[in-house]
């Protein structure tokens, strides 16, 4: 997933430059990156973002150090013969169309262009704050989604917050709906090791289509708790949400632990988000 924060501290320290943004326009057989993936490069040469595994990136440089126009549509075919034993030697094998464009650094920050890179970003919203979450962090930390923690222990979330968590105390309802202001980009992970609170989260958000929701704990926990959300909350989800909870959350075979279960959770959250079920 491109980063959007690196892109923007890339334009803030560029603003008075012309910079050259690349943008995936289309894409034919295998490729890297698909359409809207984007890359900044700037006159001295430095980028950041990628539009292929690492191949493709010099004759990108040079395209964009040599253009004289403002603007240019350019495709790059590795899908010859010729390519593979003497050129590009990748192995996608497919065409990659892009759009090479001169802009002001303010111009970038100014408009709506970076913010369209949100179209591949992921958001993790985690029911919990216990130090069995440390490793899922690390993890998360490194996959650079969008990620918020919360919990029903005030004295947790203003602890964690002091180490540089993103805490928000559970019983803030409304706070929760506003953060979950992109559902079908999001995943939710129960993790409170309270039922009530997890039962209760899973309540605010039944209505919402969100496409990970991620139970922690064994499959009858999940069947327990649709049934309180029936008894209960008398409310009653249909086969389209039903496949969108998980439980237990993560893959299976990982193995016990939490290192291990939060590798598993990462990885699941990965394939469902790239339509890999």
């Amino acid at each position: 997933m491109d980063d959007i924060k690196e892109k923007k501290e890339f334009v803030i320290l560029r603003k008075e430059e012309e910079l050259t943004l690349v943008t995936v326009t289309g894409t034919e057989g295998s490729t890297y990156k698909k359409k809207g993936a984007t890359k900044l490069i700037a006159n001295d040469g430095s980028s950041v973002g990628i539009i292929s595994g690492g191949c493709l990136e010099n004759e990108v440089l040079n395209i964009a150090k040599e253009m004289k126009n403002k603007e240019l549509n350019y495709s790059i075919d590795t899908r010859v013969i010729e390519d593979r034993l003497l050129g590009y030697a990748v192995g996608c094998q497919g065409v990659t169309h892009l759009n090479f464009k001169k802009v002001m650094g303010f111009d970038l920050l100014d408009s709506k262009t970076l913010e369209k890179d949100l179209e591949n970003e992921i958001f993790v919203y985690v029911i919990g704050l216990g130090l069995d979450i440390n490793p899922l962090k690390n993890l998360l930390d490194w996959t650079q989604w969008n990620t918020k923690y919360y919990s029903n222990k005030r004295d947790l979330v203003e602890k964690r917050k002091k180490e540089g968590w993103e805490g928000v105390y559970i019983l803030e309802r409304n706070k929760l709906l506003e953060d979950l202001s992109i559902p079908e980009q999001s995943a939710v992970l129960l993790m409170s090791h309270n039922y009530p609170t997890d039962l209760d989260a899973l309540h605010i958000i039944s209505a919402l289509p969100i496409k990970y929701i991620g139970i922690l704990g064994p499959s009858e926990k999940k069947k327990q708790m649709l049934l309180d959300l029936r008894d209960i909350y008398d409310i009653r989800l249909d086969h389209e949400k039903l496949k969108h909870i998980y439980g237990p959350l993560g893959l299976p075979g990982f193995g016990k632990g939490e290192r291990n279960i939060a590798l598993s959770v990462v990885s699941h959250i990965q394939r469902i988000f790239n339509n890999e079920q």
